[in-house]
């Protein structure tokens, strides 16, 4: 898409915390967007699971800082 010049979000795939972190740290630090964090798992179907810890149901999370 970038060689039309389509506008396309920067980032990379993480398979763990610290990895995300490295890659967050990329973008610099007087970086002021919204990081978006996908979690790929694997469900039964739509709006089934949760996460154990935090108890929140979606894969996908807007956060503000790394």
């Amino acid at each position: 898409m970038s060689t039309y010049n389509i506008p396309i979000p920067r980032g990379n795939v993480a398979f763990n915390a610290k990895e995300a972190f490295t890659i967050g740290r990329k973008f610099g630090n007087d970086y002021e967007g919204r990081f978006v964090v996908k979690a790929q798992v694997q469900v039964k179907g739509r709006s089934k699971g949760h996460f154990l810890k935090s108890g929140l149901k979606s894969g996908i999370h807007i956060v503000e800082t790394i």
